[in-house]
């Protein structure tokens, strides 16, 4: 047969999965019903506890889905698990997917379609919808409006200061995605699809595609939802998140005297609602081991 220049594996689909026995047989099939050719499907167990590695056997047979997992098994969470996936990834496309959510039939082949059209596209996200909610509303925080746009994010008001792109409706291309530094292994709190995607940012064009073709569920055993209950945590997650972005933004870029702006709030907030610790703990030796990074990094 000739070559027809496309390659065999056109997209990989990753999906970090971590005690998902309830949800992640239905993340996988929503994938399987794309009926996409050249998809494969990365799923990372993720030292589950629960039923998730019986769950997945039952795919076992199906030729687009592999199963990966850390040595000995253990957890190492969502950026380590992404990274696993990237290093197995066959495609030249990148679609991530939440253990907790679902595609809906034409989203993969809708968006690789846009960025075969767009050589300067490099991640297209969509606006998503709640699985139970039968009038199509949108979640309102993917929520950019009815109309598509071709957009540099690093230059609208809104970035750096609220994620607005949901993980679970993005393709990417896989050559945008440096994944030592767009997935510190290192980060803990709960803003790892913000620092992915804003690090891509400076890459490339963002393509918002209006149609919900994801549905988004934000289940109460989930990451963001566990952050949100827990005092103090969002505000830890935002520092982590502006001192990891903060060498990554150019000096002269507005949003690099904005982050410094915010980091500084947030530790103030922080050190006023938590009591005075006599030996420095993790967020103190977070924030002066980065702050020195940008330090060293803007004398340089």
């Amino acid at each position: 047969m000739a070559d027809s220049g496309i390659p065999s594996c056109v997209v990989s689909v990753i999906i970090p999965a971590y005690n998902a026995e309830k949800f992640i047989g239905q993340a996988i099939q929503s994938v399987l019903n794309q009926g996409m050719e050249g998809c494969e499907i990365l799923v990372v167990n993720d030292g589950s506890k629960d039923g998730t590695a019986a769950e997945l056997e039952t795919f076992k047979e199906r030729g687009q889905v592999r199963v990966l997992t850390h040595p000995g098994g253990v957890n190492r969470g969502v950026c380590i698990s992404r990274r696993l996936a990237l290093q197995e990834a066959r495609g030249e496309f990148v679609a991530f997917l939440d253990a907790d959510d679902e595609y809906l039939p034409g989203k993969l082949e809708r968006h690789i379609r846009i960025m075969r059209e767009n050589a300067k596209v490099v991640l297209v996200h969509s606006a998503s919808r709640q699985p139970h909610d039968l009038t199509g509303k949108t979640n309102w925080a993917f929520d950019l409006g009815t109309k598509t746009l071709l957009y540099d994010i690093t230059k609208t008001r809104s970035f750096l200061m609220r994620n607005f792109i949901c993980n679970s409706t993005i393709v990417c291309r896989r050559s945008a995605i440096r994944p030592e530094e767009d997935l510190p292994s290192y980060m803990a709190n709960g803003f790892e699809d913000w620092v992915l995607t804003s690090s891509v940012a400076f890459r490339g064009l963002f393509y918002y595609d209006p149609e919900p073709l994801s549905l988004y569920d934000l289940q109460t055993t989930s990451l963001t939802s566990v952050m949100m209950d827990r005092p103090g945590a969002f505000e830890l997650a935002s520092i982590e998140f502006y001192l990891l972005m903060l060498p990554r933004v150019p000096r002269l870029h507005l949003r690099f005297r904005v982050c410094l702006a915010l980091v500084y709030k947030l530790i103030v907030l922080m050190n006023i609602r938590r009591p005075r610790a006599k030996q420095p703990g993790r967020l103190d030796r977070m924030v002066h081991g980065l702050i020195d990074s940008v330090i060293k990094r803007k004398n340089s």
